[in-house]
């Protein structure tokens, strides 16, 4: 089953500042978010939400709306805590897994982007997925054959990597995004000399081509201690995004005065890593090949 990641929405109490860190620290445009009646289609900046990246993909920032699942008649709240979402080929067979399975979800339709049908689960570990199938024309160009994990590059270089989730029972997880989800577990590339935390099956789970894609881990209360770090990206989840500069962004991260951790290669083979926070307090890391 051909599969990316499409999106990732985070929350935050200012989206104008939150905007303002990803373009001044990564260079990442605001770009008009494509809604399924083309006359609604956003040219201005909003108050409670955005998206970073063509057609609706990237990284969207929303105002947390505790009555948006009410308003919109669904079971679970997309804009509380943030989510990310997987893009699939066909969302038939995945709905048929999760009746027969008996796990309940929520069947939005075409409602927030442009000929993207979604859906919203939540995993074993409690985190929020969507999955989305593109219906039409514009939700954006087909994926390439090797675009599996979504390399779509946007303007200024950059692209989503990854999403990282935590879990505390990673087989069980796992589990879900094989048998439900029908994804493919591959193995984390690690560099020669990684840092000091476990990649064995129990603490950490990989889906996706060279590290790109979905991982999943055990929360580790010492990882940052062990490894030296200011940020601890076991807890929580963070996603990941690759930018072609990590020396320049590093530098504006210094002007700017927000606080980060140069991880190097820490984890994955070929790439170097930093993690931070964003204004909405949303850890997010910046990577870069070497």
């Amino acid at each position: 089953m051909g599969w990316y990641i499409h999106h990732v929405n985070i929350p935050s109490p200012d989206v104008h500042a939150s905007v303002a860190f990803y373009k001044k620290a990564a260079g990442m445009e605001e770009c008009p978010w494509v809604y399924p009646d083309p006359e609604r289609q956003d040219q201005a900046p909003s108050d409670n939400r955005a998206a970073l990246g063509r057609y609706n993909r990237g990284v969207h920032i929303v105002t947390e709306r505790p009555l948006f699942a009410h308003d919109n008649g669904l079971m679970l709240n997309p804009t509380i805590g943030g989510h990310f979402a997987i893009t699939v080929d066909d969302l038939g067979p995945i709905r048929q897994r999760l009746e027969a399975a008996g796990i309940p979800y929520d069947d939005a339709g075409v409602y927030a982007m442009a000929d993207m049908h979604q859906l919203y689960v939540l995993d074993p570990a409690a985190n929020l997925v969507e999955i989305n199938q593109n219906v039409g024309g514009r939700a954006g160009p087909a994926p390439a054959p090797d675009e599996e994990q979504g390399v779509f590059e946007q303007p200024g270089g950059w692209y989503l990597h990854h999403v990282n989730l935590a879990a505390p029972n990673v087989r069980e997880t796992v589990a879900f995004y094989t048998d439900i989800l029908g994804l493919e577990e591959k193995e984390l590339k690690r560099p020669e000399s990684a840092g000091n935390f476990r990649a064995d099956p129990e603490a950490l789970a990989v889906f996706g081509s060279d590290n790109r894609g979905l991982h999943i881990i055990k929360p580790i209360a010492s990882w940052a201690k062990d490894n030296g770090l200011k940020h601890n990206p076991s807890i929580g989840g963070h996603f990941a995004v690759t930018v072609p500069d990590l020396d320049a962004l590093m530098a504006r991260l210094d002007e700017m005065g927000v606080p980060y951790s140069d991880a190097g290669s820490i984890a994955m083979r070929g790439f170097r890593q930093v993690f931070c926070f964003d204004p909405g307090m949303n850890l997010v890391e910046f990577n870069s090949p070497i």
